[in-house]
C-alpha cells in the first residue's frame, strides 16, 4: 500500500475515534432516559430544591424484571404514564404540608446523597417514586429506587445518578412507603 494512501487511511480513523470520543464525553440530556454521574459537577442542583413550590409524587409501577406478570396487568388496568423511561401511576399521592416540607428538606440537602458506587445487583434501576417540584418555572424530578437505594435527578440543565445515603435512606422509605395506594401487594418471591 502507498504510504499517502496509509496516511488517509490514518487519518480516516483518527477522526472517527474523535468524534466518538466527543459523543460519549457530551451530557447526557436532562429530559432523556439516562443520568450524568459526576457527583460533583451536578451536585449544585440540590440547593435549588429549598426554593421549590409544588410538590407532586407519583408512585412506580411493579419492578419489570421481579413483577412483570403484575406490570403487564397494571398497565392495562390502570391509567400509566412515563417519565424518563420510567413507568408510574398517573394519578399523584396526596402529601400532607408536613411530609412536602420534610421531602424538600431530604432532597434538597447534599449530604441525603453520594457519589454513585456503580450498578447494584438488584434487578436493574427501577425508581419506586416519583417527586416532582417547580421552582419558579423549571421542573426537578427525583426518580427513587429504594431496591438500589440510588436516585436519579433530573432538571432543566442536568442530570444527575447518585446513590442515597443510609440515614436519608431510612427516611425516605419511612415516609414514602406510608403513601403506597397503587401498586398490588409484593407477592413472596
Amino acid at each position: 500500500m502507498a504510504p499517502t494512501l496509509r496516511v488517509l487511511q490514518a487519518s480516516w480513523w483518527l477522526l472517527i475515534a474523535s468524534l466518538l470520543v466527543g459523543w460519549s464525553g457530551q451530557k447526557k440530556s436532562a429530559t432523556g432516559t439516562e443520568a450524568d454521574t459526576d457527583f460533583a459537577s451536578n451536585k449544585a442542583v440540590f440547593a435549588s430544591i429549598h426554593a421549590a413550590g409544588r410538590l407532586i409524587l407519583y408512585e412506580g409501577l411493579p419492578h419489570h424484571a421481579f413483577e412483570a406478570k403484575e406490570l403487564k396487568l397494571e398497565k392495562r388496568k390502570k391509567r400509566t404514564m412515563a417519565l424518563h423511561g420510567c413507568s408510574f401511576y398517573r394519578d399523584h399521592l396526596k402529601l400532607s404540608a408536613y411530609d412536602q416540607q420534610r421531602l424538600k428538606s431530604l432532597l434538597g440537602s447534599e449530604a441525603s446523597f453520594a457519589k454513585w458506587s456503580g450498578e447494584k445487583r438488584c434487578g436493574g434501576f427501577h425508581p419506586d417514586y416519583c417527586v416532582q417540584m417547580s421552582v419558579g418555572r423549571a421542573a426537578y424530578r427525583f426518580l427513587i429506587c429504594f431496591g438500589c437505594h440510588e436516585v436519579k435527578v433530573y432538571g432543566p440543565k442536568h442530570s444527575l445518578r447518585c446513590d442515597i445515603q443510609r440515614d436519608a435512606y431510612v427516611l425516605l422509605e419511612k415516609l414514602l412507603k406510608k403513601h403506597r395506594k397503587n401498586r398490588p401487594p409484593k407477592e413472596s418471591r
